[in-house]
């Protein structure tokens, strides 16, 4: 990652420092405010953050738009304001491994070897489109995070399974955004699809 040292610290370009930068000193703002306020007894939470892209509701855009996706989000209480561009780039990574670690799971779901695994996970975390993304806007990585555990969901549906992994894949997407449902649930149908007719001929040839 080659961030971008502005006079606010650093942090990267694109969305990061025109969304994500005012957002994380937004929320951190906001949360202290809360905190501090709780600690005297005063239960109240600021309602909207003007420094956001053009202002914005902060229960929709904080609370349930950008924690749901990324919790860690919440520690830029603690991270110093001239730090937040650091904790930007540093969440960027953490993000990149998530997505790793949910192909890395499919792949050995699949019955892939530990190196295999690991191989494959690291292509499909860290190739230019990952890293475009990610720095362009992370949050757009959650339907590269949910889908190896849509497609683990819906094979094991088909295998009269628990479909746990499909339900809480889908339901932690739809939190992030409903367009990311829009993109990743064709591909999911798809899969679907064709493992249906993959599973039927196994049960043909061995019954």
């Amino acid at each position: 990652l080659m961030p971008v040292v502005r006079e606010s610290g650093t942090i990267l370009s694109f969305d990061g420092s025109s969304q994500y930068y005012p957002f994380l000193l937004g929320l951190r703002r906001d949360l202290t405010e809360f905190f501090s306020a709780l600690s005297n007894g005063n239960f109240s939470f600021p309602m909207v953050n003007f420094g956001f892209i053009f202002g914005a509701d902060t229960i929709t855009s904080e609370v349930t738009m950008y924690l749901p996706f990324l919790p860690i989000y919440a520690f830029s209480v603690l991270v110093p304001y001239e730090l937040i561009g650091s904790f930007i780039a540093f969440s960027i990574i953490f993000i990149l491994y998530l997505v790793g670690l949910s192909f890395w799971n499919l792949c050995r779901y699949f019955g892939k070897n530990m190196l295999w695994a690991g191989f494959l996970s690291a292509f499909y975390a860290f190739c230019g489109n990952m890293f475009y993304t990610a720095i362009w806007n992370p949050q757009f990585l959650a339907m590269y995070i949910a889908f190896p555990f849509m497609i683990i969901g819906i094979d094991k549906i088909l295998h009269d399974k628990s479909g746990l992994a499909l339900t809480l894949s889908v339901a932690w997407l739809g939190l992030n955004g409903f367009s990311y449902l829009v993109y990743t649930l064709p591909f999911a149908g798809l899969f679907a699809l064709l493992r249906l007719l993959h599973v039927k001929k196994e049960k043909r040839l061995f019954n």
